[in-house]
């Protein structure tokens, strides 16, 4: 997990909210903190040798309205783990398995180790080498707007040429 320092900063850099720790039943004993982030309630913990981030989506006075999708965990993702780290969904055995929301998807590092990865061609047949910041930013533009890869692809470059989307 990043340096609370650089935390922080990064958090107040795309308008996070800071939740008050007595709302949501946790003493803030600084292993811990809640934010508000573009409409997702975001939970993070860390100690007994794991980091651990929670999210939920769609926030109402209700509560949660949805699960959230890949797009705003890889981007919760990003805001508290290094990119040269790997975190996890866990799936535990049934026997184990607790379910306190059904709104809710968690991610988690264990602190100090590194997960052992399939090679890269079981991930991602298609791609021999990890995906480039534009090519992330490619895929993401298709998960946002439905295109396919080649329509996205070509409003980036429309982009580039000073065209806009609605130019395809």
């Amino acid at each position: 997990m990043k340096a609370l320092s650089k935390l922080h900063e990064i958090l107040k850099a795309v308008g996070a909210h800071r939740l008050d720790p007595e709302s949501i039943g946790r003493l803030d004993d600084g292993r811990g903190c809640c934010y508000h982030i573009d409409g997702m309630r975001v939970l993070a913990s860390w100690g007994g040798g794991w980091d651990h981030v929670s999210v939920s989506a769609g926030w109402t006075r209700n509560g949660a309205t949805r699960v959230p999708t890949y797009a705003e965990l890889e981007s919760v993702r990003r805001i508290f783990w290094e990119d040269h780290e790997t975190v996890v969904q866990i799936h535990p055995p049934i026997s184990r398995y607790v379910n306190w929301n059904p709104y809710v998807l968690h991610l988690w590092r264990a602190q100090g180790h590194d997960y052992p990865l399939p090679p890269q061609e079981f991930i991602a047949p298609a791609l021999t080498k990890p995906m480039t910041d534009q090519a992330h930013d490619i895929v993401q533009d298709e998960r946002a707007t439905g295109a396919t890869r080649e329509q996205a692809s070509r409003a980036r470059d429309l982009e580039e040429e000073g065209g806009t989307r609605r130019d395809l």
